[in-house]
């Protein structure tokens, strides 16, 4: 698709610092984490675990508005394929896989994206989903996989609405 235009809204958008999730966007973080399953917001020290276990390609923007952080969206390169065709790089696989890793990426994940609920509707949502939007396509991205969405969210509707598609569903168990 064409690239989108800029979104009206309060906010200004900056480029994501992995190293603030447990800091000033922590409480950005934990809104975006909100289920009706009842498992608790990430902490600081989650927060930080996610920073190393995702490594360097965790990446994304942060909406900020009066120096405060208000939404957020993490995104990663998918490197699934790349993982599952060199059986996760172990053993001698792992030279296939370092062979390839320099080379582009064709898709990408949305580990997730929230705004404050006070800042709700105010038109923010759309401006990071637009910036992902671009942000993927310089990446040269050709699709991007969100999820798991909870299926009782707003953010279901709000993602079909922006032409997003179902791919697979999971069940909890207690």
């Amino acid at each position: 698709r064409e690239r989108p235009s800029a979104a009206q809204s309060p906010a200004s958008l900056q480029p994501l610092n992995p190293s603030q999730l447990s800091g000033d966007l922590l409480p950005v973080l934990a809104a975006a984490c909100q289920n009706p399953a009842g498992f608790a917001p990430p902490d600081a020290l989650e927060a930080e675990f996610w920073q190393r276990w995702l490594g360097p390609q965790l990446h994304g923007w942060v909406a900020w508005v009066d120096g405060d952080p208000v939404g957020l969206v993490l995104l990663l390169p998918d490197l699934a394929n790349r993982l599952r065709r060199f059986r996760g790089g172990r053993g001698l696989w792992g030279l296939g896989l370092t062979a390839v890793k320099n080379r582009p990426v064709r898709s990408g994940r949305i580990l997730l994206g929230g705004v404050l609920p006070y800042w709700r509707s105010r038109g923010i949502g759309q401006q990071l989903w637009q910036q992902t939007i671009r942000t993927a396509q310089d990446a040269g991205w050709q699709k991007s996989t969100i999820g798991p969405v909870w299926r009782e969210g707003t953010a279901v509707t709000w993602l079909q609405k922006h032409d997003a598609t179902t791919q697979q569903t999971y069940q909890l168990y207690e």
